[in-house]
């Protein structure tokens, strides 16, 4: 899959899209338009990446969440912590982050997980940590999506799916963006 088409179908249509480090290859391209970097200067601005430009005015919309800060559910086969507000955890100072509606750390049991529900209108991004999610939608998709895969799932219109930990003897960790 070229770039376009992955962008097409995984982020811009309805549908899903799953990817590994094997399919991470399909991402690259043999452009070169990076140049060389120089030097810097004490009067630099820095902020690209990894070093905050502390003159940006996108740091004023900077918020840092500690992860011993989020809330806490703990349904028995599922503990999960949420940084914004979601399900019974509800903090009017954590609503969301622009249009960043969710940002959960789910730890869920073997066998178990979340019977069949609606979205629309959104993308979900699902990102197992340790252990492996099996997915089933109302388009007909089954995958089973393994640590060191990404899912990204456009809802558009409306779809409904089924999210459960593919093995009964283990747990299952997955963040869900």
């Amino acid at each position: 899959m070229d770039r376009k088409d992955f962008i097409k179908r995984g982020l811009l249509g309805t549908g899903i899209l799953v990817t590994g480090a094997s399919g991470l290859k399909a991402l690259t391209n043999d452009i070169d338009e990076l140049a060389a970097l120089k030097p810097m200067q004490t009067d630099d601005i820095i902020g690209f990446n990894h070093i905050p430009n502390t003159n940006s005015k996108i740091m004023a919309s900077t918020i840092l969440h500690k992860a011993e800060s989020r809330g806490n559910a703990n349904h028995g086969w599922l503990q999960s912590y949420h940084t914004f507000s979601f399900a019974n955890y509800y903090n009017p100072e954590r609503m969301h982050f622009g249009v960043l509606r969710v940002l959960n750390d789910d730890t869920v049991q073997g066998g178990m997980g979340f019977g069949t529900h609606p979205h629309d209108n959104m993308e979900i991004i699902s990102i197992p940590l340790e252990g492996d999610l099996e997915h089933k939608d109302s388009m007909g998709t089954v995958a089973v999506i393994r640590n060191g895969d990404v899912q990204v799932m456009s809802a558009g219109t409306g779809i409904t799916h089924s999210e459960y930990n593919k093995n009964r003897d283990k747990t299952m960790k997955v963040m869900q963006i």
